[in-house]
Order: C-alpha cells, then structure tokens, then sequence
C-alpha cells in the first residue's frame, strides 16, 4: 500500500528533520511512502513591516528557500528510505494555511511536522505545529 505523506520543512529548524526523516524510515519499513517536502515562507503581508519589506525581499527569500530545497535534495539522496519517492514545494503565504492546503491537495493520509520544545512564545503565539494539529483533516505525526 502507498501512503501520501506530507512533510513541512522548516529551515531555521533543521534539526528537526533529522528527527522527521527516522521517523520517516520507519514508517517506509511498513507501507510504500510518496513523500512530499513543503517549505513556506511566511507572507509579509502578515506582517507590519510589509510596507517596509517589498516584493524583492520576497523574491529574495523564495530563492533562498529553493537553494536550501536543492540542498535538501541532495541530502536526502543518501538517505535510505526504502520504498519511497519524493516531490519538494515551496510555497508563500501563511505556513498553517499552506500546509493544510497542500495537503488537501496531494490528499495527504499523514502529516509528519517538527516541532520545537514548548516556550512562552508558543503558548502565547501557538505554534504552526499545534495550529495544523488543530485544524488538519488528516492524521498529524507530531515529531520532537
């Protein structure tokens, strides 16, 4: 049996996906994963400083996040997830709302998120992790 994965990469968190891909493994010992990596950059027009920020910055960050992507490619090519293939997105906008959507899209059976250790900023913020737990149609693999 395939199953659709969705993974939502965050890359001021990498060390999270190291924790994302074991658990990935596993799970390819049992069924055959197609694998999608999101990344989403967050939109400025959520933001104050939009005004301030411009297209450029934007523009600026897509490319960074599709070198990063590419990076991210080449990485995982040594790893060893038995039975799976792979897509990588990059998308703009609110990551919750990109996440959700994305995986609506792919008709994702599971979502494998990182997540960091609780803060103050995450109980008065809420994270992106807890928000798609807390609104995703599909089951939601929480990794710490």
């Amino acid at each position: 049996m395939t199953k659709t994965v969705l993974v939502p990469v965050d890359f001021t968190e990498l060390g999270l996906l190291d924790k994302v891909v074991s658990h990935l493994k596993a799970l390819s010992v049992a069924d055959k994963l197609n694998i999608h990596f999101l990344s989403v950059i967050p939109s400025y027009e959520s933001f104050v400083g939009f005004a301030f920020a411009g297209q450029d910055r934007l523009a600026s960050d897509k490319q960074r996040i599709e070198i990063a992507l590419s990076t991210l490619k080449e990485n995982l090519s040594h790893v060893d997830i038995s039975n799976s293939t792979s897509q990588f997105y990059v998308s703009i906008g609110n990551p919750r709302d990109k996440i959700l959507e994305t995986a609506k899209k792919i008709q994702a059976e599971l979502i494998v998120i990182g997540s960091r250790n609780p803060g103050m900023k995450t109980y008065l913020l809420g994270s992106t992790a807890s928000s798609v737990v807390s609104y995703a149609e599909s089951s939601v693999l929480v990794v710490r």
